[in-house]
Parts: structure tokens; C-alpha cells; sequence
């Protein structure tokens, strides 16, 4: 299925390059619209595709699979114990290989079913189990949106200032009260940390797979991160859009 055509020349014309929709996708697609009595899947967990960088702070060593960015307090995913930092593997011993493909894959399976979902989790495969659920009329976004993560993006840059949460901070930005972690203040204009789109009012709630409550704690796991001679360090960030992890550089200037 045709979706663009591409043209750097303003006068028109074309110049043989095309983007398409893959056949097999698009017939999901329709085929799903066309069946009035399809019930989708769903376990109330928003995934995000891993890069190399979130792949190698985890312990992992490749990036197929899709990271938990959050869940639905009410979904079966939260029931089955998974929690943001859990890296989804497999479903039902099938490797998938992103986020989209989880989703896909879960909206396929019957709801009632009961599946088994392969995950990293304390840098060692483990298994949980869940049942699939009837998709809500309202629900978390199922795939954060990707950044593109440089190799180089660094913690340590002095443009990213931390702050506790406060009833203060939390009506100036307005920041939801069940969500707790380190404000983000300040970021510098030139910085990396504005790279990776951080802005003021953005709130790490998690380093690797252990949650935060104010800057104290942040300095904790990235002291701890540096111990374990880690190259890179996993940021789940909450802001406007939502959840989404980020990756920084290990170094040790950052820790004093």
C-alpha cells in the first residue's frame, strides 16, 4: 500500500523513490477493521523498542525485544508482576522483535487466554504468566514514542539540574500526585541532555530497574551503575507525552 512518494525538486515530478505500507501488515490491518466481531487483546503495558545503549545498561546483548515504559494500574500486565525496566522477550516461546510486534502480537491472542511472557528482568531471563484482556475503551498508548539516542549522550553534562518533587512544583508543572521521582529544573541550551528532549518539568522516575524518589536517590543508582562498571545507565523519564527511556553515558565526573 502506497503512502508516499518522494521529490526534493519543488517543480514536481518524481524520481522513483516510493514508502509503502508492507503487505502483510496492511492486511492485519483490514482484516481487523473488516470483523465486526474481533474482540482485541490487551495487557495494559506501554512498550518502547531498546537501543544498543538501554540493551547494554540492562545487561543485555542484543535489542530485539521492547522495554516496559508503564503500566496500567488496573491491567493484567500489572497483575502478573511486571514493572517498568522489564524487557519483553518472547510470547508463548515466540521471539518478536519491538514494540510493535509485541502489541501486534498480544492484539492476536483470544481474550481469556492465558500466555507466557519471556523476560529480562536482574540480567537473567525469567517467565511470568498473564491473562489476556478485552482492550478498554480507554488505555494507556500502547508503543512510546522512540528517540534517537547518540552514543555519546551523557549524564554527566552540567545543564541537567535535579530537584525534589513539591506541591509547588507540582501545580507549576502540572504533574500528576501518583507520580513520584527527581524534577528536572533546569537544562542547559547547548547540553545533551535538551538532545534527547528533556525539558524542565520532566521527572526521572527510574534508574535501571529501581525506582526514585528525589535526587538522592538518582545519585544512589548512578553511583551504584559506576561500581558495576556499566557503560551506560537506563532513565525511564515521565513527561507531557508520557513515559519514555533514555540513555546516558556512565562517568564518573557525574558522581561528585
Amino acid at each position: 500500500m502506497d503512502t508516499a512518494l518522494y521529490n526534493p525538486v519543488e517543480e514536481g515530478g518524481f524520481i522513483g523513490i516510493g514508502f509503502a505500507i508492507p503487505a502483510d501488515s496492511a492486511s492485519f490491518v483490514v482484516h481487523r477493521l473488516l470483523d465486526t466481531h474481533n474482540r482485541n487483546g490487551w495487557l495494559g503495558v506501554r512498550l518502547q523498542d531498546l537501543t544498543y545503549e538501554l540493551s547494554a545498561a540492562l545487561g543485555l546483548k542484543n535489542t530485539n525485544g521492547a522495554i516496559v515504559a508503564a503500566l496500567d494500574e488496573q491491567g493484567p500486565a500489572k497483575a502478573a508482576g511486571l514493572h517498568p525496566s522489564d524487557i519483553l522477550l518472547a510470547i508463548d516461546d515466540v521471539t518478536l522483535s519491538d514494540a510493535r510486534a509485541f502489541m501486534r502480537g498480544i492484539i492476536e491472542k483470544p481474550v481469556g487466554h492465558s500466555i507466557k511472557l519471556t523476560i529480562w528482568r536482574g540480567a537473567k531471563e525469567q517467565v511470568v504468566t498473564s491473562t489476556i484482556a478485552d482492550w478498554p475503551h480507554s488505555a494507556l498508548p500502547s508503543v512510546a514514542p522512540n528517540t534517537i539516542m547518540a552514543a555519546n549522550d551523557r549524564a554527566q553534562n552540567e545543564g541537567l539540574t535535579l530537584a525534589p518533587l513539591t506541591e509547588e512544583s507540582r501545580k507549576k508543572y502540572g504533574i500528576d500526585g501518583n507520580i513520584n521521582g527527581a524534577l528536572v529544573t533546569f537544562v542547559e541550551k547547548e547540553s545533551e541532555a535538551r538532545d534527547l528532549g528533556i525539558v524542565p518539568g520532566d521527572v526521572l522516575t527510574f534508574v535501571q530497574d529501581t525506582a526514585v524518589a528525589g535526587p538522592d536517590d538518582v545519585q544512589s543508582a548512578l553511583a551504584k551503575a559506576y561500581d558495576q562498571r556499566l557503560s551506560f545507565v537506563a532513565i525511564l523519564m515521565q513527561g507531557k507525552s508520557g513515559p519514555r527511556w533514555v540513555s546516558f553515558d556512565v562517568d564518573e565526573r557525574y558522581l561528585r
